[in-house]
């Protein structure tokens, strides 16, 4: 049993429709969806994943040969929800199939079409999940919603513990800041082996034309600074296109090298078993 990551980008894919900053005309850089995590049975030949991205045919491409068991949303913005769209009867036509969320989330999938008619038409079955409740969703493997600080124009927001026979990991694509003080972070980041992370921003240089207090994530030059005990175990996910630590050979990615973490590619695999 082991969790794969299958998109690492922001919600706007990599390369970003309709760019042309340096990294997103580098053809030499990976393409990538916007960030989900697989969760994979290979003896029961199944899957889960959290978040459904608009790359949503793209990131499960390479699990074809596996049944799609199950969906666990983070929250509601675009990157993480719309990829649901593929479900109903114009391309999968699933049936029932789970999906887990939050209150505030099941409101706006149940308030809004498309949606709302992949409930009443049976191909998706809408489960309401509770922040730090653990749900057994098979044998030897559990996951446990976090609510995280994220803006929440139109839900709540999730990060999710995903703890196997073995091994436990901590799922984060979207959070407004790292609560330091807070004791309740530390005790997730030490119990967990693999921590999944926000890296949408290097650092406030990034976007000059953004006003990044509307669209707050903590920069990776904060997670370098803060998380440092715990960089062996961090493998940074949700980059956008701007980030320069999508070049493996940029200057950035190799400050986040030498400090000991990690960046997330596409098919990197993590053990839970």
């Amino acid at each position: 049993m082991e969790a794969r990551l299958l998109g690492v980008a922001q919600d706007g894919g990599f390369p970003q429709p309709g760019c042309r900053c340096s990294n997103c005309r580098n053809l030499g850089i990976f393409r990538s969806p916007a960030a989900c995590l697989a969760i994979v049975d290979e003896s029961n030949q199944r899957y889960w994943i959290i978040d459904t991205p608009p790359q949503f045919g793209e990131a499960i491409q390479p699990l074809a040969g596996l049944e799609l068991a199950g969906i666990f949303l983070t929250h509601g913005h675009v990157g993480h929800y719309t990829g649901l769209m593929f479900l109903g009867k114009e391309a999968m036509a699933t049936r029932e199939l789970p999906v887990w969320c939050s209150r505030q989330m099941r409101r706006l999938l149940e308030s809004n079409e498309p949606w709302a008619s992949l409930i009443s038409g049976t191909h998706i079955a809408v489960q309401e999940i509770a922040t730090l409740e653990t749900y057994r969703i098979a044998p030897g493997l559990q996951i446990a919603p976090v609510a995280v600080p994220h803006r929440g124009e139109f839900t709540d927001t999730f990060a999710y513990c995903v703890i196997g026979p073995k091994q436990s990991l901590f799922y984060c694509p979207d959070i407004d800041f790292w609560p330091i003080d807070n004791p309740s972070l530390h005790t997730l980041l030490h119990l967990n082996e693999h921590l999944l992370l926000d890296a949408t921003f290097f650092s406030p240089d990034e976007l000059p034309g953004r006003d990044l207090k509307q669209i707050p994530h903590p920069f990776v030059t904060d997670a370098i600074d803060h998380l440092g005990p715990y960089a062996e175990k961090v493998t940074f996910i949700h980059m956008n296109h701007s980030n320069p630590i999508l070049d493996p050979g940029s200057s950035a990615s190799k400050i986040v090298r030498e400090a000991g973490f990690q960046v997330g590619s596409v098919g990197q695999r993590f053990a839970l078993a």
